[in-house]
């Protein structure tokens, strides 16, 4: 099955990959991938409700083709909710200290909306598993915010021109509704 991507603005990549959506299935397969031309993008998943977040994980193929795996991740959450930004408020200077301590050079997407960083990931393909598991910043953890939206921003890959990613995963417990 041919699929498309969205890539930096108005550019497409055509590949034998699914699409973003196989990323959220639970194996690793050829198809089942989303790739993308260059280094960076954003994908966003929308949870089927609000969950506190422990881990996150970030899957590839193959160690034979890494040069178009993933490198470098921003993992940020969305904070939605009075509750939820009453907490960001509470924790806005460990916020701001995870923030500049943040290794990237791109601004974190949607700046309309708040946004923590969840996690900071270096995907290192010479590890022996094809999904590595991430610890979500205790600090966040801690804090007691639940998220409905997670934004995987990719910053940068092996050295590829385009990048495959073949795994995400979003790990915690949902809210009680």
């Amino acid at each position: 099955m041919k699929a498309r991507g969205p890539i930096k603005g108005d550019t497409w990549i055509k590949t034998a990959c699914q699409g973003p959506t196989s990323l959220l299935l639970p194996d690793i397969h050829p198809t089942a991938c989303w790739s993308f031309e260059g280094s960076e993008a954003q994908l966003g998943v929308l949870l089927q409700k609000p969950a506190f977040i422990r881990n996150v994980s970030i899957g590839h193929l193959s160690r034979a083709a890494f040069n178009t795996a993933p490198r470098d991740l921003t993992v940020w959450g969305v904070v939605d909710g009075p509750e939820n930004e009453l907490r960001f408020a509470r924790s806005s200077k460990i916020i701001k200290k995870l923030r500049a301590e943040l290794d990237i050079k791109t601004e974190p997407p949607m700046f309309n909306s708040l946004l923590v960083p969840l996690a900071s990931v270096h995907f290192d393909i010479r590890y022996g598993n094809l999904i590595q598991m991430f610890a979500v910043f205790s600090e966040i953890a801690e804090a007691g915010m639940d998220f409905g939206i997670v934004i995987f921003q990719v910053h940068s890959n092996y050295g590829s021109d385009h990048t495959e990613l073949y795994h995400v995963g979003i790990y915690g417990d949902f809210i009680q509704l």
